[in-house]
């Protein structure tokens, strides 16, 4: 793009006519009538000029602020074009998908949403099955169904390794159970962290059915039931793939 260059040769900047009254008037006497009008002439010239100077700035402000918006517009073109070049937009999305879910695995819970949201080549890795694996339920938060049906929406036939944080009080529990018990095949690990073990024990009891592919269970419990019951895994009868368990209860029987 070819700068138009009429914008400044069309200004003149040549010098105004400039005349010194202190070159006209003496200093050391009193000033005559006729240095009074010269005085006056002088300063109505020099107002003049001012304002002419002024005009012919602002014309050159508007210049530069034409010219600063086209440099910008160059530098944005320059950043866009190397962005195409980046190692992320380079990488085949199988393995950008790797790391997206690495990055749901490290805790990062809304990395499939945020990484789908950068650019087109990230919404295709991101569209993987793999990178919604990781969900992470906290039932404190409102709308918990709408986000177990949209990420099993995504995670297809995935595997599923999920985390359920459960308050002393939560109403969306059984309708959170009933969408996550018909994809059970699918758990490979299940952490559930609730506040008393009557409502562990109440999921546990919820989970007598087979887990196949189940690895890692974690049962967490903040303080015991009202009768100061203890975790009860008896239900868990059907889990031949099982081998890590992680059981945290106060006052845990030894």
């Amino acid at each position: 793009m070819r700068m138009d260059r009429r914008w400044y040769h069309d200004i003149d900047t040549s010098p105004t006519p400039l005349i010194s009254v202190m070159d006209c008037v003496s200093c050391i006497r009193e000033p005559t009538e006729d240095d009074m009008i010269l005085i006056h002439q002088t300063t109505m010239a020099d107002e003049e000029a001012i304002q002419e100077l002024n005009s012919k700035m602002t014309t050159l402000y508007s210049v530069l602020e034409r010219l600063r918006l086209q440099k910008d517009k160059h530098r944005e073109n320059i950043r866009r074009a190397h962005s195409l070049l980046t190692l992320a937009r380079r990488l085949p999305p199988e393995l950008l998908a790797r790391i997206f879910e690495m990055c749901a695995k490290s805790g990062w819970t809304r990395a499939p949403v945020a990484v789908s949201q950068v650019c087109s080549a990230w919404r295709k890795a991101a569209a993987f099955p793999g990178v919604w694996s990781h969900l992470f339920l906290d039932l404190r938060s409102g709308n918990s169904t709408g986000k177990v049906e949209f990420w099993l929406s995504k995670v297809q036939h995935a595997p599923l390794h999920i985390t359920l944080d459960i308050p002393l009080e939560s109403p969306s529990l059984e309708e959170v159970l009933g969408l996550l018990i018909p994809r059970s095949k699918q758990w490979q690990t299940l952490i559930v962290k609730s506040v008393d073990s009557t409502t562990m024990n109440y999921v546990l009891r919820r989970c007598s059915f087979p887990l196949p592919d189940l690895r890692q269970l974690n049962v967490i419990t903040e303080m015991e039931g009202s009768q100061g019951d203890p975790v009860n895994m008896t239900s868990l009868q059907d889990a031949p793939r099982l081998s890590r368990l992680l059981i945290e209860q106060p006052n845990l029987p030894q």
